[in-house]
Parts: C-alpha cells; sequence; structure tokens
C-alpha cells in the first residue's frame, strides 16, 4: 500500500521521499530497546526532513522499532498516519488470542494483559518491550501529535475511538489497487485462498470446510500462502483431492490464478481493516466469500459481489460452497457487478482523489492554526477593513 500510494503522487506530479527503517540491523536487546525508544531512527529522520524539507510528513507505521522517540523529528510539519493494523491498543496488532478476539488491552494505559499472556511471538522478553514501547507511546502523547489517523474502514474507525482516538481526528479512506486489465467471463471452476496460514487468518475454517461437512462436488479449493500452518495444509491437500495447496508464489502467478477463479474465499477471523485481497479480486471481477467479522461483510454486497458466512463455523461455509457448487451460474453473474465496484471506489485514480483532498484539508487546517489573526476593523492602510 505505501509502495502503490508513493506511485500515484509522483505520477500526478508530486515529489516524494520514502524513508524506512532497517529493522534487519535489530535483533536481542537492541530490538528491545529500540521499541521502547529509538533515539537513531529520530536522528535520521531529523535529518531526512532537514534535506527534503517536506510540505507534510505521512506515516504509515512506527510499531515496533521507530518507537515514540521519532514524534519530535518531525517539528511543526502537519503529520498524517495510516493505521494498518491495531498495535494503537494491542502489541500483537490483532486482537486475537487463543483461537477468539481478545480487547484486553483496549482503554489501558499499561497493557498488563499483553505481557502476561506473551501476545508478541508468544514470548515474555519481546512481549514486555512492546507493552513498554505502547506504554511510552501514551504516557508521551504519541496520538496528540498527529493532526489526522487514516483508516480504510468505518468500522477501524469504530475501534479507534474505543482506543481514545478523537473523532475529528479520523478519516476514513479506502483502500486501492492496480487495474489488472480486461476481466474474463468465465472462471475454471474453482475457489481460491490466498493468505498467511495462520489460524487468525481462518484456515483451519477453511480446511475443515471442505474436508468435514462439504456434500456438493464439483468446486476445487486452491490455497496460495504459507506461514505456521503450511506444513499441516499441505499434508490434508496430499489426502483430499478437491484441495490444491501451491504454496508461496509470485505475483503474477497470483494474478492469473484470481483471474480465472470462481470466487476468493476470505474466511478471516480477526478485525482486518480493508483487505487488499477482497479489492483485487473485484478488480478481476471475481466475487468474495467472507466471514462476518469486522469490516469484511460491509464491503460484499450479498448476491451481487459475493456471501457472507459465520466465522469460526466450518459447516456454514460448506453449506454456503455446496450451495454455489450446485448453481455455477450465481457466481458468474456476479462477476460484472464486482468489477463495477472496483471501478466506482477502489481504482489508483480514486484513490489518489481521496489522498490528496486529505492532504489539502490537513495542510489549509495547519496554516489557518498558525496564521496571527488580524484584528476586525480597519486598521492603517488598509482601505478594505
Amino acid at each position: 500500500m505505501v509502495d502503490q500510494e508513493r506511485a500515484v503522487l509522483i505520477e500526478h506530479g508530486h515529489k516524494v521521499q520514502q524513508w524506512r527503517l532497517n529493522s534487519q540491523s535489530l535483533s536481542g536487546v537492541r530490538a528491545g530497546l529500540a521499541a521502547i525508544w529509538n533515539p537513531s531512527a529520530r536522528r535520521s529522520l531529523r535529518a531526512a526532513v532537514a534535506e527534503f524539507r517536506p510540505d507534510l510528513v505521512h506515516l504509515h507505521t512506527p510499531f515496533p522499532f521507530l518507537s515514540a522517540a521519532i514524534f519530535s523529528a518531525f517539528d511543526e510539519l502537519p503529520l498524517i498516519h495510516t493505521v494498518h493494523s491495531y498495535r494503537w491498543s494491542c502489541i500483537a496488532g490483532t486482537h486475537f488470542r487463543d483461537g477468539k478476539t481478545c480487547n484486553d488491552c483496549v482503554g489501558r494505559t499499561i497493557p498488563f494483559p499483553a505481557a502476561r499472556h506473551r501476545c508478541y511471538q508468544d514470548s515474555l522478553v519481546p512481549s514486555l518491550a512492546l507493552a513498554a514501547g505502547l506504554t511510552t507511546h501514551r504516557l508521551t502523547g504519541s496520538l496528540d501529535r498527529i493532526d489526522r489517523v487514516v483508516t480504510f474502514s468505518p468500522s477501524t474507525a469504530e475501534h479507534l475511538i474505543r482506543t481514545a482516538v478523537a473523532p475529528e481526528k479520523i478519516a476514513v479512506l479506502p483502500n486501492f489497487v492496480e487495474d489488472p486489465g480486461p476481466v474474463t467471463e468465465h472462471d475454471d471452476g474453482y475457489a481460491l485462498f490466498l493468505g498467511r496460514l495462520t489460524e487468525e487468518k481462518g484456515i483451519v475454517t477453511l480446511v475443515q470446510a471442505w474436508t468435514q461437512h462439504r456434500r456438493e462436488p464439483g468446486l476445487r479449493l486452491k490455497i496460495v500462502g504459507d506461514g505456521p500452518l503450511g506444513s499441516w495444509v499441505r499434508s490434508i491437500a496430499g489426502t483430499h483431492q478437491e484441495i490444491d495447496f501451491l504454496g508461496w508464489r509470485d505475483r503474477d502467478f497470483v494474478g492469473d490464478l484470481l483471474r480465472r477463479a470462481s470466487c476468493l474465499v476470505f474466511p478471516s477471523e480477526w478485525y482486518e481493516g480493508m483487505p487488499l485481497s477482497i479489492l483485487e479480486a473485484f478488480a478481476c471481477g471475481v466475487p468474495v466469500l467472507v466471514s462476518d467479522v469486522g469490516n469484511y461483510w460491509r464491503m460484499v454486497e450479498p448476491g451481487r459481489t459475493g456471501h457472507v458466512f459465520r466465522a469460526q463455523d466450518p459447516a456454514d461455509l460448506a453449506r454456503l460452497v455446496d450451495n454455489l457448487a450446485a448453481h455455477p451460474d450465481v457466481l458468474t453473474q456476479m462477476r460484472p457487478r464486482s468489477r463495477a465496484v472496483y471501478e466506482e471506489r477502489h481504482t489508483p485514480s480514486a484513490g489518489y482523489r481521496r489522498l490528496y483532498e486529505l492532504y489539502c484539508e490537513v495542510l489549509d487546517e495547519k496554516q489557518a492554526a498558525t496564521t496571527p489573526e488580524r484584528p476586525l476593523g480597519n486598521t492603517p492602510g488598509d482601505p478594505s477593513g
């Protein structure tokens, strides 16, 4: 998403400098300290700002290693921050623990539960470091320094308000993706899963739907991705003829696979904002089957661009897939509307327009706040008054 925004800004004539932290140089104690306070990142950012002299700064994520230290590097520049996860209230960024959603740290200045449950990398020391880092952000007022917090969906905005972000600071800007080109009228008769193979992504629910509850043959499942549950998925696929495990593939391969899919299945069980894979499916004219968690159900028009099933319920997903397998024309009829949703809301031009308008709005607010007010009435040498 960062690269796409940079590209579309440059395409429209703006000068953009992108700064990234080389986190590979951080490990062990250095990584833990950087998560709490990283003066090196602040010095590097301050130098970059002084050299480039930007009109505004767009920060994408200070977690985990930029730390609260960087906020003093921007002086009085307008600061926009895009939220990509839930790190402001959860050190794991997912609000997902032990197979279900978790909000134990929401509203806490010091997120004790995160350390107690070892929510980061399932390890105590890294969890303590990130909990301390989040506490430092809260005590030093990092959120107060931000002029606008960008989120991708209304549901994420509601969560940020519960996290103590002022509603007037929140801007909802839907994601956008590149146009993949012409849409195929027909599909190749398979459902597709794209993503990291982890519990919160719903991969267990998905596999169980195909292996334990399907009754109607005819709609294969192709799984693309890797992760902690990769070996388990591979072993299951090896014994079930209707599941193909393809592992990790390059972008061109995935794009071609998506264009020919009957539908994308998105069984995620945590509060993702606006996943790019769903938008990429719409861009290809592919309907999407989504779980009823977070923002997903708002992204799909049931019966027109996809369907919604109950999260963590493989039987409900299987019933939906069986019904679609028995009536394949239903998915085919959804393809034009799915593409239309992309053209209406999620093209790069639409994304640029929303981003540029936000930049102008924040710049105008900042200028108005720093311009001294002129006394009312006539002043010497000023005929207009």
